[in-house]
This record gives structure tokens, sequence and C-alpha cells, in this order.
């Protein structure tokens, strides 16, 4: 049973593990990027996050779809969610699907071993769904994550990916990647419009994500006019537009 209201903890506690948990790399590696990447990704996910595959796709690009398995075929706070038929259109057209847990699990207060059983049911899921393509990208629900669970995922997946912004170049964390989070604010378009520009002076990733793409988004979703306005600076950037595996292969994080 999905809780949609479940929030993640905000005390000063829960705030500082956080930054400590970002900090502690648990699968660092030293990247040489030549030329910019900027990776969209599509959380849980609802059917409305197609619009944002076809925006992305007319720029160039692909697109990553962190799939929770358990919202699969139900309407939420976002609308209606995805389902076989939209993992199989996605699929055929080159998008990366990834994991995202079965139950949306808050990854910071569960075991490393609750985390990955909760992984194997989402993955089983897909399967069931009909997806039989690898899934080598993962997404924190919430963001919320340990260093222990983090050394796990690295074990897993080629990339994990968080919700702290930033560009990721040089050394980073390819199990707790930084992303730019895209609400339907000013203020959220123009903090990822900036690190997209520092691209420009320092050759780097950025990573973009959000949930529904719709005219009236969610709380936790963006418009898609927004989202075009982020690819065309790609484009006028020279950036590669890229899901998250295909990035990690490119910024050298790693290998197949």
């Amino acid at each position: 049973m999905i809780d949609w209201t479940y929030n993640a903890r905000n005390d000063l506690a829960a705030r500082i593990n956080r930054r400590l948990t970002q900090w502690r790399m648990a699968a660092p590696v030293i990247t040489q990027i030549e030329r910019p990447i900027v990776s969209f990704t599509f959380d849980d996910f609802p059917k409305s996050a197609l619009n944002g595959a076809d925006i992305v796709e007319r720029h160039g690009g692909k697109a990553s779809f962190y799939a929770c398995t358990s919202m699969a075929g139900k309407t939420g706070p976002y609308g209606e969610m995805f389902d076989a038929d939209t993992l199989a259109d996605l699929n055929s057209r080159g998008h990366e699907i990834g994991s995202h847990t079965h139950t949306h699990l808050d990854c910071s207060i569960s075991s490393p071993d609750e985390v990955l059983s909760n992984i194997d049911l989402n993955l089983q899921s897909l399967r069931e769904m009909g997806h039989d393509a690898d899934v080598t990208s993962f997404a924190y629900p919430f963001g919320e994550t340990r260093l222990d669970v983090k050394a796990r995922i690295a074990e897993r997946f080629a990339v994990g990916r968080g919700v702290f912004p930033g560009v990721n170049h040089g050394r980073m964390d390819r199990s707790h990647l930084k992303s730019y989070t895209l609400d339907p604010s000013q203020a959220s378009l123009d903090s990822a419009l900036a690190g997209m520009n520092s691209l420009k002076e320092d050759c780097g990733w950025i990573i973009l994500f959000s949930h529904d793409v719709s005219d009236k988004p969610s709380d936790y979703g963006v418009t898609p006019q927004a989202i075009e306005t982020l690819c065309q600076r790609a484009v006028d950037l020279g950036a590669v537009i890229a899901p998250m595996t295909q990035a990690a292969i490119l910024a050298g994080a790693w290998s197949k």
C-alpha cells in the first residue's frame, strides 16, 4: 500500500545526516568530461511524464524514468501512473527505465538488506510487466539514503541519484549523484538554468528531476515550457542530452 502523504523527516538531526551522507562517498570516481552532459529524469512516474519524453526527443535526446512499481496503474497526486504499455512505449523509443524501489521506501531508515529486498521486488515487478531490459540506474525515493545503503547500491547499479543540487564533475560519488529539482516555481527553473550556465566555464554533468509534466503540474511536477527551455539551453551549450547510464559512461564514471 502506498502512503501518498509520507514525507521524510526534516528535523535538525535528519538534515545533518543528509549532509554527512552526501559528503561521505561510497563509490568515488574521477571524471574528465570534455563535453557538457544533461540528463532529464522523472520519478515514480505518472503518464504525463511522457510529455517530457516527447520534448527531450525533439531536442535529440533521451531521458530516464524511475519506476516505483507499487504505483503502477494507480492514480495519485501526480495523476494517472505508468503501466505496462507506458514502459513498453518508452523502452521502444530508447528511453531508460530505472529502479525507484517497489514501495517508495525511505532508504535512510531501512537496513541495506531491506532496501535490496524492496529493489528486488521492484525489478521482479518490472519483468512481470514485460520490461526485460537491464535496469542499471537507481534513484533514492525522497532522495534519502545512508552510507551503508549507498555502498550496496554501488554494487548493484551503475549510478544512484540523489536530490542535492549541484554539478557532477571531477571527483564524484556515482552512487549518490547530485541533481536539480524541477517544480512549478520560477526559482527551481532559475536554479537549474544557473547550473547549466556554469557548464560554459567548468564542463560537467547536470541532472534534472521532476515527476508529472503538464500545463498545470502538481507541486512536484513541471510545465512543458520549462522542459522546453532547459532542453533548448542544453542544445545551445552543445551538451549531450543523455539518460543516466549512458551519461555515466560518457562521463567516464562507469563502464559496462
